[in-house]
């Protein structure tokens, strides 16, 4: 009986690797007639006979096989949506109530209304930005342990973006621009820095071809903001505008510049400068408008950022007379931006502008950090002094804000964590391991969100590795 189970086994199973398997460096259990990999991953499973392979033809079999897999896989994806194997409801409702409560540049009745008319079938743009809604409502917890985010699934809606913006990139659809920003998004939020980085410049460059680059900031605030939300590709703007940031402050060691330049920027900072104001938020929308005053305030801490990241990177002389006005401006402005999205998400909904909030933070800490650096190689104890406690208030705060979340989370809380939100709590644990602080009952809590928000966006899981590498460094 052995024996009739184990010659059943091997004739289910081919003595050779899949050509996908191979391609991608994968293991494969060669399974028949489709490895279990390419069925997971929707992909079609092909094997090379034993009398096909020569020495000379395996490198072009080889690219053949890794073009052909991500091919393979849309070709899939769109049957499984044809035959309902896959629903396409279940991922776009998913997509509305999470990614787009922070990111809002998809009108979603329209969309729907696409989408019911099946307008994928015959619309590549249309199908395009379905595979992007599918690829960012991908989480890392529901992938085999470890996840490996960078895969077929991945590359493919990758390769699938790019030839589709070299077909079009002179006069790009607004879906284009929607799908590369989403793209950025995933990529970025994976820990995918460089690629998101890439992705993002090709979505700035075509949105420029359109001239989107000069949409100017809205002067009146409830009027032109109410009706910026209307105009998806002003949406889209201010989504490249807020995604360019982010992925330039993701490295700590030295932030990129922004590559985005926003016309009368100005515009987004004329509530910050009155601290007196105790009304906090010249937006009187009422709550359901929530998601327009999040996204306003994401822009407006996305502006703030970006003058974060050009101090940083270009003042050549942090003690310059030009350089301390230029920081005290900015330390004034995100104190104040910090107070009014406390009071909003006080006054509001809770966590109704958590991703504004946390762009604040983190803008805050980079520029604390920055000076409280200068002066530490300068012996400038009054400036490390100031920066040192503008550093540890903050740091306060985020761990309060985490204890708060920590027993709601875990008592069924549905929390849509935001790439945004990582990147604070990061940096607030990473700034007080180099304060020399003692405090590990505050680190581990820091350690515990980022581990929660892994479950949703992999970079989480990178930047804990990073702190956890930072404390051995420390302590050895």
């Amino acid at each position: 009986m052995e024996d009739c189970v184990g010659d059943s086994e091997l004739a289910n199973r081919s003595p050779r690797v899949c050509l996908n398997c191979k391609a991608r460096k994968r293991k494969c259990d060669k399974a028949l007639p489709a490895c279990s990999r390419c069925d997971r991953l929707l992909l079609r499973c092909e094997y090379e006979s034993p009398d096909s392979t020569t020495e000379d033809d395996v490198p072009l079999r080889l690219i053949s096989s890794n073009f052909g897999s991500w091919t393979s896989w849309i070709r899939n994806f769109y049957i499984s949506i044809q035959n309902r194997s896959l629903s396409l409801e279940d991922f776009v409702s998913m997509y509305f109530s999470t990614v787009h409560k922070w990111l809002p540049i998809i009108n979603e009745k329209q969309f729907r209304d696409r989408v019911e008319s099946r307008s994928y079938e015959c619309d590549t743009n249309d199908f395009l930005l379905l595979t992007t809604l599918f690829l960012n409502v991908r989480r890392p917890d529901e992938q085999p342990h470890p996840a490996v985010m960078d895969d077929d699934l991945y590359q493919a809606v990758r390769h699938l973006y790019f030839h589709v913006f070299a077909d079009m990139a002179s006069s790009p659809s607004l879906q284009l621009l929607q799908s590369g920003l989403l793209l950025a998004i995933y990529e970025y939020g994976h820990g995918l820095v460089d690629a998101a980085h890439s992705t993002l410049f090709a979505c700035l460059s075509a949105s420029m071809s359109l001239g989107l680059h000069q949409t100017r900031a809205p002067l009146n605030m409830d009027a032109a903001w109410k009706s910026a939300m209307e105009d998806e590709f002003t949406l889209v703007w201010w989504g490249i505008v807020v995604t360019d940031r982010i992925i330039c402050a993701s490295s700590i060691t030295k932030p990129r510049l922004p590559a985005t330049i926003i016309t009368d920027e100005a515009n987004f900072l004329s509530d910050l400068g009155n601290t007196g104001n105790n009304n906090g938020d010249r937006l009187s929308w009422d709550q359901d408008s929530y998601v327009a005053v999040n996204f306003y305030r994401q822009v407006q801490s996305s502006v703030l950022l970006g003058h974060v990241l050009h101090l940083i990177n270009d003042a050549p002389n942090l003690f310059s007379e030009e350089s301390q006005s230029r920081f005290r401006v900015l330390d004034s402005q995100l104190q104040r931006a910090i107070q009014v999205t406390l009071q909003t998400e006080t006054a509001g909904k809770l966590n109704s502008v958590s991703e504004a909030l946390s762009l604040n933070r983190s803008a805050f800490l980079l520029l604390h950090r920055w000076q409280y650096a200068h002066s530490e190689r300068t012996h400038n104890d009054i400036t490390l002094w100031q920066s040192k406690m503008a550093i540890e208030s903050i740091i306060t705060i985020t761990v309060e804000t985490v204890r708060d979340f920590l027993p709601r989370i875990y008592a069924g809380w549905f929390k849509s964590h935001h790439p945004q939100g990582v990147q604070s709590v990061f940096l607030a644990a990473i700034s007080l391991l180099h304060l020399g602080s003692s405090d590990n009952t505050s680190i581990e809590e820091l350690k515990e969100m980022m581990a929660i928000q892994s479950r949703r966006w992999n970079i989480a899981a990178e930047y804990v590795h990073i702190v956890q590498n930072e404390q051995t460094q420390i302590n050895s």
